[in-house]
This record gives C-alpha cells, sequence and structure tokens, in this order.
C-alpha cells in the first residue's frame, strides 16, 4: 500500500515539474512575442510617415501601400493602448435613454463639451430639462456648468432647484457656496438671511464648527471693524482646517498687518486689499462688488480698477472687462501694458470681435513670451474670418513651437477638412506636424497624432489604413466626417450591415438639415438594395 503510494506521489510530482516546466517555456514565448510586436509596431510607426513622404516626392507605385499583415500588429498594439486610457463613463451613462429628441440634446451636450462650448452645452442642458424626468443630473450639469463661466446668479437659481429636489449634504454646501457668491454685501437683509442660513446648516451638521466661524467671519469682514476683524482673526487662523480657507485667513491678516502700519492710509486702502485676496481665492462676485464701491468713492485708485477687470474676465463677462482693462491701459499703468493688451484681445476673441482681437494681437508681435498665444489666437481669429491665406500663414509660424494637444487638432481638422486643397499644397508640412505631434503630446492624447494621420491617408485614397485610425478614432471622436468615412469604406467591401451601422451615427451627429438628408437617402438605398437581393436569391 506504502509503495503503490509512493509511486502515485512521485508521479504527480513529475507530472507537476513536467506542467510548471512547459508552462514556463510559454510564458517566454508570449513574453518575446509581445517584444517582437512592440519592435513590428514601432518600426511601422516609423515607416509609415515616411511612406507618405515618398508617395509624394518620388510618386512610388500602389504595391508600397498594399495591406500589410504586421499592421495587425499595430492594431492590436493601439487598441491595448486605447483600453488603458481613461473613457468618460458619466458621458457614457447619460447616453442610456429611450427617447430620440433626449438622445439628440445628450449628444448635443457631450460634443459642446468635448469642444469647451460651455454656452452651447447649456442650451442642451436647458432643452433637457424639460423633456426628461430624471432632472437631479441634469440640475447638477448645469450648475456646475455656470459655475465654470461665473454666472453665479444662474448657477444659485437652479442650485436652489435642485435642493428642493434632492437636499443631499453636497447639494446644500454648493447652495450655500454661491449664497456667499451672490452676496450683495450692501444689502442688511440679505446678510442677515445668509447668516440664518449658515447657522441652520450647523445645527444640521452640514457645515462642521471651522466652516461655520469661516463664513461668519466672512459676513463680520464686511462690516469692516477693524477690532473686531483683528480679534477673530487670531483665534481662525489657528482653528480652521480647510487650507485654502486658512491660506484665505493668512492673507487679510497680512493685508491688515500692512493697513495698520501705514498710519496715514484711509480704510480704503485695506478693503482694496481684501477685495484683491478675495479674487485671489476665486470669489470674484465679492470682490468686483467691494471693488465697484471704493471705484466710486475714489476712482483715481488704480487696485479696484484691476480687480474689476480681472473679475469680469473670469466670470466671462467680457464686455465689462474690456471696458475696464481699456481705462489700465489708456490711463492709467505703462508698465503693464502687454499683459492689459493680452487681455483686451481675448476678451475680443471670445465677444466674436476678431477685427479688434487682430489689432490688440498685433500690439504684443516683440513680446516672446506671448508669441505662441499670439499664433493661437490669430489661427482662431483668421478661421472665424475665414481668411485661408493667413490662417495658412499662422501655421506655418507655429510649427516651430511646442503645441498642445488642441493646437494639433484645430490645425488637421482645418488642413485636412475643412480647406479643400490645402492637403495637396502642404503635403510636407502636415507631415511635419504629424512627426512633432508624437513629440510634443503625452501618451493619453496620442490619439489626436493619429486623427492626422486617418485623414491624411484618407485624402491620399488609401482607405484601408485609413479606416483603421478611423475605427480607433471612434472611441474619441463623435466626427460625423470619421463615421461617413468608415460608412463608404465598408459600402465598398459590401459590408452593408456595417455600412448602415456607421451612416446611423453619423445622422446622430449631423445638425445640418440637408446632410441629414443625404444620410437618410443612403440608409435608405442600403436597406431597399438588401430586399432587392432577398427577393432575387427567393426567385
Amino acid at each position: 500500500m506504502k509503495k503503490k503510494l509512493f509511486i502515485f506521489l512521485s508521479i504527480s510530482f513529475l507530472v507537476f515539474l513536467w506542467t510548471l516546466y512547459f508552462y514556463q517555456k510559454k510564458q517566454k514565448k508570449v513574453e518575446n512575442y509581445v517584444k517582437k510586436i512592440e519592435t513590428v509596431s514601432t518600426k511601422l510607426e516609423q515607416k509609415e510617415l515616411s511612406w507618405v513622404n515618398l508617395e509624394i516626392e518620388k510618386n512610388i507605385t500602389d504595391s508600397a501601400w498594399t495591406w500589410n499583415s504586421k499592421l495587425e500588429d499595430e492594431k492590436k498594439m493601439l487598441e491595448k493602448m486605447i483600453a488603458n486610457q481613461l473613457v468618460d463613463i458619466d458621458d457614457l451613462r447619460l447616453l442610456k435613454t429611450k427617447s430620440t429628441i433626449q438622445k439628440k440634446y445628450q449628444l448635443l451636450y457631450v460634443k459642446e463639451m468635448k469642444k469647451n462650448n460651455i454656452h452651447t452645452a447649456i442650451k442642451a442642458v436647458k432643452k433637457l430639462l424639460k423633456y426628461t424626468k430624471n432632472k437631479e443630473i441634469w440640475y447638477e450639469k448645469i450648475v456646475d456648468l455656470y459655475i465654470k463661466i461665473g454666472d453665479y446668479k444662474n448657477a444659485e437659481l437652479y442650485s436652489e432647484k435642485l435642493i428642493k429636489l434632492n437636499p443631499t449634504k453636497k447639494n446644500l454646501r454648493k447652495y450655500l457656496y454661491l449664497r456667499f457668491q451672490t452676496l450683495n454685501i450692501f444689502d442688511n437683509k440679505q446678510i442677515e438671511s445668509l447668516k440664518v442660513l449658515v447657522s441652520l446648516y450647523y445645527q444640521k451638521w452640514i457645515i462642521d464648527s471651522s466652516e461655520l466661524s469661516f463664513y461668519n467671519f466672512l459676513i463680520e469682514l464686511f462690516n469692516w471693524d477693524i477690532e473686531n476683524i483683528k480679534i477673530l482673526l487670531t483665534d481662525m487662523v489657528k482653528t480652521t482646517k480647510d487650507p485654502l480657507q486658512k491660506q484665505f485667513l493668512i492673507s487679510v491678516q497680512h493685508d491688515l498687518k500692512v493697513y495698520e502700519s501705514k498710519k496715514w492710509t484711509s480704510l480704503i486702502y485695506f478693503k482694496a486689499l481684501v477685495a484683491l485676496d478675495l479674487l485671489k481665492f476665486s470669489y470674484f462676485w465679492l470682490a468686483k462688488s467691494i471693488a465697484e464701491k471704493i471705484y466710486l468713492e475714489d476712482d483715481s485708485y488704480i487696485l479696484p480698477i484691476q480687480i474689476m477687470a480681472y473679475s469680469y474676465f473670469f466670470m466671462w463677462d467680457y464686455k465689462n472687462a474690456v471696458k475696464y482693462f481699456q481705462i489700465l491701459k489708456n490711463d492709467f499703468d505703462d508698465e503693464n501694458q502687454d499683459d492689459y493688451t493680452f487681455f483686451i484681445w481675448v476678451s475680443y476673441y471670445w465677444l466674436g470681435d476678431y477685427e479688434n482681437s487682430l489689432l490688440f494681437l498685433s500690439q504684443l508681435k516683440d513680446n516672446y513670451a506671448y508669441a505662441l498665444d499670439v499664433l493661437r489666437y490669430k489661427f482662431l481669429d483668421y478661421l472665424n474670418l475665414k481668411d485661408k491665406d493667413n490662417i495658412i500663414k499662422t501655421i506655418h509660424e507655429m510649427i516651430y513651437f511646442p503645441l498642445t494637444y488642441t493646437d494639433y487638432y484645430n490645425i488637421f481638422k482645418y488642413m485636412l477638412l475643412q480647406c479643400n486643397d490645402c492637403y495637396n499644397k502642404n503635403t510636407k508640412l502636415i507631415i511635419d506636424f504629424i512627426k512633432r505631434c508624437y513629440k510634443d503630446v503625452d501618451k493619453k492624447n496620442e490619439y489626436v497624432c493619429w486623427f492626422g494621420k486617418a485623414y491624411l491617408y484618407d485624402k491620399f485614397g488609401k482607405k484601408k489604413r485609413a479606416a483603421l485610425y478611423f475605427k480607433l478614432l471612434t472611441k474619441y471622436f463623435q466626427d460625423p466626417y470619421i463615421y461617413d468615412s468608415l460608412a463608404k469604406y465598408y459600402l465598398s467591401r459590401k459590408n452593408t450591415k456595417i455600412a448602415k451601422h456607421y451612416y446611423l451615427k453619423e445622422l446622430l451627429y449631423t445638425s445640418n438639415e440637408e446632410k441629414r438628408k443625404n444620410i437618410k437617402e443612403k440608409i435608405k438605398e442600403i436597406i431597399l438594395k438588401k430586399q432587392e437581393d432577398k427577393e432575387k436569391n427567393e426567385n
């Protein structure tokens, strides 16, 4: 019996060793294969751009562009890279709805947010609030969007609706923050009402004792009782937990020491310093309110004008920002002329006044610190003015600077999509931008470089190669042109099922009615052709 057990254990042990050996051998093979793929992929990446150059410069035969099985390795690598990158889960969750009209505005919201068009995204959310039953998520969205553009009044309005619907601790805390952002410090009724709210929130455990003290200090601050402020600050700097609130209190304490060291100065000086602190800590409305009051009392004091100019700018009120930056530029400050010019030109751009934007841009041509920003906005100004020659000229100048993801996206989109013949006349420039793109952007945003490659391949009729990249890019861009290109590619390969799928996707993201009509016709043709083929087969 013992002998049999010994034989059994010995055989089991040998089987185990044999399995382990072959498993390790297999693992080593897999590791070598992965290394091979990475080497192949790197070589392919280096070769592809040279292939494009050869097509243009040497007019090589189409055989150099034929599909290579090694591209499958590149595809695997790219898909792995995509899988490891972040996905906007929130946007995916939003799109789970059966209602066509809701889906339409949800898609519009997602599309505009990706382009950072906040005002258009807000319009989409307002439409959704009319048609959806699940209003809570959209109230949250619109509150955050209004905060982002500094429109605290509207943010407060929707925040109030949100807390009526769902009074969670998070929503109530945001509402309290907005009440302070929109506080009229010269209205005693508002101040008393806010005091009551702060006390109530503390009693209901929505804010803690440290936050209670901070908010009460803010209210007390606007009474401008120096002795009382001094007493409150002594304790609060030690006890306040929030690091940002603590920094603000330390700054006010420093202002107080500066004010008291200059015994000849009026209280206006201290008020202006506090307003500057409020601006630094993003209390733009309060900063602007204090500065406006000081300006009415003394319009020769530069600091309140600076505070108003920057506060209006950061609240996206560009009309008033231009007004006060112009006053600073023309009447007050010779040392910071370029800074004021910069903010005036950006304000004019966002106001849609591209001629004035260019006018102020030209005043900064000798300041290297602003050189890249000048080129970016020149490109955008000329783009909006449809000045093709100057757009191309500006793009040529941008090649000498390290660019961002957004820069490359805008350049590729214009050169390969919006401009009809730019890719033919400026192919070498586009290729240079693609090469630079891989050096300038981080791995996470590398897909913008694929964006340029995909469109360039497509323009030169390399549909199969372009389709590979387009398919990968659908994970990042809801671009009708990408869907249209994929639909045409699969249609050419007689794969009508996938072609129809991409035409439907194109339809979802197309707003132009004439284009939508044409897409519907293409889908109709596919369906009719399918029915016709079915009838033929039956006969």
